[in-house]
């Protein structure tokens, strides 16, 4: 019955942890032979800290816990549901596992996506109501820096070909400074180059890493405002 359970299934030793027995599905989930799971203990997949694991090995009144793992060399993130059994005489943990990985990134999205079309209403809501254009502005980029989890987001106009001004800007960590280009001299090489590089393109720019930026001196505004990371738009 138990090697034809279909879960990842193990039955432990609530004591030492140690696996005691594997089925099929587990052995699978895993990528080891049975012999070789029953060589370890539960925290060898674990990627928490081990006293977290041994409390965790103490089942909940609900009897199950989440943790995070290494699954043949990947993290995975599982859902484990124990309950307390007897075979031949010892008490064990039938361990039930299920992986949740894929389900809470999909949540994640799922969450993304409602922040943000929760900001485009406020955001609309807030044009319509608000008369002066630098508040508005003001509000968009504490709402955008919100919604996107950002350090920074700044709103610049274009006055010239050449040259960009600052209409708002909030910086939501204390490391990160807002941009801004009265204060900075030399901010029209640095700073402004990630939005200048915007507008001569005509496309959005993105850039994982601004200290190994090539397309512009993204290395400079790391430098001289603790930024790693940019992206920019053209708002029309």
């Amino acid at each position: 019955l138990f090697e034809e359970v279909p879960a990842v299934s193990l039955l432990i030793n609530p004591e030492t942890h140690h696996i005691l027995a594997a089925n099929k599905r587990a052995c699978a989930y895993y990528g080891m032979a049975p012999e070789k799971l029953t060589a370890l203990t539960l925290s060898d997949f674990d990627a928490a800290p081990s006293a977290q694991i041994k409390s965790a090995m103490h089942p909940t009144k609900e009897g199950h816990y989440f943790k995070r793992q290494i699954v043949q060399g990947q993290q995975r993130d599982v859902e484990i549901h124990t309950s307390s059994v007897v075979v031949e005489g010892q008490r064990c943990l039938h361990t039930l596992i299920n992986d949740i990985t894929q389900r809470l990134h999909d949540e994640a999205d799922i969450l993304t996506h409602v922040q943000r079309q929760r900001a485009t209403s406020l955001l609309g809501h807030k044009a319509l109501k608000e008369s002066s254009v630098e508040v508005l502005m003001n509000q968009t980029v504490a709402v955008v820096a919100e919604a996107l989890g950002v350090d920074n987001c700044t709103i610049l106009h274009q006055v010239s070909p050449t040259s960009l001004e600052v209409v708002a800007s909030v910086a939501r960590s204390a490391s990160i400074k807002p941009v801004d280009a009265e204060s900075d001299p030399d901010s029209e090489k640095k700073s402004l180059l990630p939005a200048k590089y915007a507008m001569l393109t005509g496309e959005p720019v993105c850039s994982a890493d601004l200290r190994t930026e090539t397309r512009f001196d993204g290395p400079s505004l790391f430098k001289s405002h603790g930024v790693v990371s940019a992206a920019g738009v053209i708002i029309r």
